[in-house]
């Protein structure tokens, strides 16, 4: 399953994510992104403990997972973003956006449409496009998307780990395989998820 790799230990953090977090000690984003590891180590062990045969492809499940990771962290987690975003749907149809992709996926899944591991794959990109968190979008949707994977009889994917690339490259690749499925090529996420 997906895991962060710590920043720089003295980057600051800026003043809107200090605003939205739960832990006022913080100061770093080094600090944030250890806290945030050990908020997400508690959601995965919960995550692989719950109930099998409930299905991952519901925007609750996914609401649900996006509080247990960052439940610890920011005061909105679980939420739907509210504003406006570099990238991803207007806020006001995210809600709508995020059932559609579930809807499709779930589709997808009904009618055999793709592989286990292309239909997870396929799922991350789609979700992606939404981008319905305020924070946290790229972690809690590959582990969605991991869930979905296992859910499948797929194992869960790398996601990178196995290339000996740092954690900018890792982002990189990740983001580059994306807008290479914007425009209908799913192989190199595919391919990235994988490796």
């Amino acid at each position: 399953m997906s895991t962060i790799i710590l920043p720089e230990r003295t980057w600051a953090l800026d003043v809107d994510d200090r605003k939205a977090l739960i832990p006022s000690h913080l100061a770093t984003r080094y600090e944030l992104a250890a806290w945030e590891q050990a908020n997400m180590v508690r959601a995965i062990a919960w995550l692989e403990s719950r109930r099998r045969g409930v299905t991952v492809l519901t925007g609750r499940f996914m609401r649900t997972l996006h509080r247990k990771m960052f439940d610890e962290t920011w005061d909105h987690a679980g939420a739907y973003r509210k504003g406006k975003a570099n990238r991803g749907a207007p806020p006001w149809t995210i809600s709508t956006r995020v059932e559609d992709v579930i809807a499709r996926a779930s589709g997808w899944v009904r009618m055999h449409a793709y592989p286990a591991d292309e239909t997870a794959v396929r799922f991350c990109h789609r979700m992606s496009e939404v981008h319905p968190f305020e924070r946290g979008n790229g972690r809690v949707i590959r582990l969605m998307t991991d869930a979905l994977a296992v859910e499948l009889g797929h194992a869960p994917f790398t996601w990178g780990a196995k290339s000996k690339l740092d954690a900018g490259e890792l982002r990189d690749r990740y983001i580059a395989a994306l807008r290479v499925a914007d425009r209908d090529n799913i192989g190199p996420l595919l391919d990235f998820a994988n490796s």
